[in-house]
């Protein structure tokens, strides 16, 4: 129990990005929202996006978790040797962010004001 708790305090798992179910029924919502089909698809492909990041970001995760849970139960192990575990996957969940950040824009690009509405009072009714 400790150590996950110090590795989600390092390297996060708040679960304030979006999940790959997010990201689904948002792809669904826009299907049923977006009756223009160029950008329908224009936008299930940024979502598909996001979903390849987030899924790709979850392995690269458990990758480190195991690593570090590995690291954390040796009395041998140091500081900096979790720091270097912990300060590339800070890096990485900079990226993700900054990625999901443009793609939450892209996305914008495709939807008019009024389907974008649309779409989160579908996602809201989940």
């Amino acid at each position: 129990m400790l150590i996950a708790l110090i590795t989600l305090l390092l390297i996060g798992g708040s679960g304030a990005g979006p999940t790959i179910a997010n990201i689904k029924d948002a792809e669904k919502a826009v299907r049923n929202v977006v009756v223009d089909e160029t950008r329908r698809e224009a936008a299930i492909e940024t979502l598909e996006e996001m979903a390849d990041i987030v899924r790709d970001y979850s392995k690269s995760k458990t990758d480190t978790f195991i690593q570090f849970e590995k690291a954390t139960r040796s009395y041998e192990t140091t500081p900096a040797d979790l720091h270097a575990l912990v300060g590339p996957e800070r890096e990485k969940v900079l990226e993700l962010q900054d990625h999901i950040v443009k793609l939450h824009s892209e996305l914008k690009t495709h939807l008019t004001e009024d389907e974008w509405v649309q779409m989160y009072a579908a996602l809201d009714e989940d």
